[in-house]
C-alpha cells in the first residue's frame, strides 16, 4: 500500500464525504516540506473548495509559497528573525483581504504580531 499525506488521501474521497459548508473567505498557506517537497498544493485547496471556502491566494502560494517562519528549528535559533518572516506572510494574506489564514504546517503558530490589524 502506497503511504500518501493524509491530506491526498482525504482529498481522494471527496466524492464520498457529506460535508457542511462554511461560509468564510480565507487564504491558504502551503507549508513546506507538503508543498515544495511533496508537491501537495492542490489538495488542500480541493479540501476547502469541497467545505464552501472562498479561497484568495496569496502573490506566493503553491511550490512557490514562502515560509511562516516556524519551521526549520528557526524559532529556536533567531526568534527575531522568525518573527519578521512571520510578519511577512502574515501580510501577504492581509493583502489579499481575509481575516483567515488555512493551513496545516505542523509548525505555523501565529504569533502575536500575526494579529496586525
Amino acid at each position: 500500500m502506497p503511504v500518501k499525506h493524509a491530506l491526498v488521501a482525504l482529498a481522494e474521497r471527496l466524492p464520498e464525504l457529506k460535508l457542511r459548508p462554511v461560509q468564510i473567505k480565507a487564504t491558504y498557506h502551503d507549508p513546506c516540506h507538503l508543498g515544495r517537497m511533496l508537491g501537495g498544493t492542490e489538495e488542500p485547496r480541493a479540501i476547502l473548495r469541497a467545505l464552501g471556502v472562498e479561497l484568495a491566494e496569496m502573490e506566493h502560494a503553491g511550490t512557490f509559497s514562502t515560509c511562516c517562519g516556524g519551521g526549520g528549528g528557526l524559532t529556536a535559533v533567531d526568534p527575531a528573525m522568525s518573527l519578521e518572516i512571520g510578519k511577512n506572510r502574515a501580510r501577504d494574506a492581509l493583502q489579499v483581504g481575509v481575516d483567515t489564514i488555512v493551513t496545516c504546517c505542523p509548525t505555523c503558530a501565529p504569533p502575536a504580531a500575526w494579529r496586525m490589524r
